[in-house]
């Protein structure tokens, strides 16, 4: 146990001396002062740069070694892998890391889809969003058994419906320089989800995210894309 813990730690440390070492090269000098937003234009510069790197997957490869939540390598190894890289990019800034996370899921999501022959005609030429946030609360108790396979009475599957019942226009944080999201509803009967993808069409920016400045609150009006 203690030398495969050895060699996490080893493997580790030399990860975070070389994304360290690229983060002070290519990124932090951009970053230095709290008091101004950074320009999208600089922000998509730099998650591009990011994926170069390697921390956000290319959806048209399966082989993606550290990238962000990849999950196929070894599981403790990832996962911590995966936290401590958004942590140093949120030192960093805080809306570029979710930023990156948002990357790395939807290319997730991309890949996944292509290994089930499921491609959205879409979804693989266009970078979008993923709306986790509910329409209000966070499902709390209901959604954790919902993700176990518990079983949920009826009151409790109408209330699940209710939360993945999202309001159109809604209120998300999203880049000004994407256009799509996706969001996840319920089936009638709350026994699986649906995947669905939307376009927005009209947005209007309410405020800066107050510690993710760089991504802005806005009340989107959307329209779902046909599969």
């Amino acid at each position: 146990m203690i030398q495969k813990y050895i060699h996490l730690k080893k493997d580790l440390d030399e990860f975070f001396t070389y994304l360290n070492d690229f983060l002070n090269k290519s990124i932090k000098d951009s970053y230095q002062s709290t008091e101004f937003i950074v320009d999208q234009q600089i922000l998509l510069k730099h998650v591009k740069d990011i994926k170069e790197f390697g921390l956000i997957p290319d959806p048209e490869s399966l082989q993606n070694d550290f990238s962000i939540w990849n999950f196929q390598e070894e599981e403790s190894q990832s996962r911590l892998q995966n936290l401590i890289s958004l942590i140093y990019l949120g030192s960093i800034n805080g809306g570029l890391s979710y930023l990156v996370h948002q990357s790395s899921l939807s290319a997730y999501i991309q890949m996944y889809l292509k290994t089930l022959n499921l491609e959205h005609p879409y979804i693989l030429n266009e970078p979008f969003f993923v709306i986790l946030q509910g329409n209000y609360g966070l499902g709390r108790n209901l959604l954790a058994k919902f993700l176990y396979k518990k079983d949920l009475s009826k009151e409790e599957k109408k209330h699940l419906r209710e939360y993945f019942n999202y309001p159109n226009p809604i209120t998300i944080q999203i880049p000004e320089f994407i256009n799509d999201f996706a969001f996840f509803t319920l089936e009638k009967d709350a026994d699986d989800f649906t995947l669905n993808l939307a376009k927005i069409h009209d947005k209007i920016t309410l405020y800066p995210s107050h510690g993710l400045d760089e991504i802005p609150t806005v009340d989107a009006k959307y329209e779902i894309l046909d599969s």
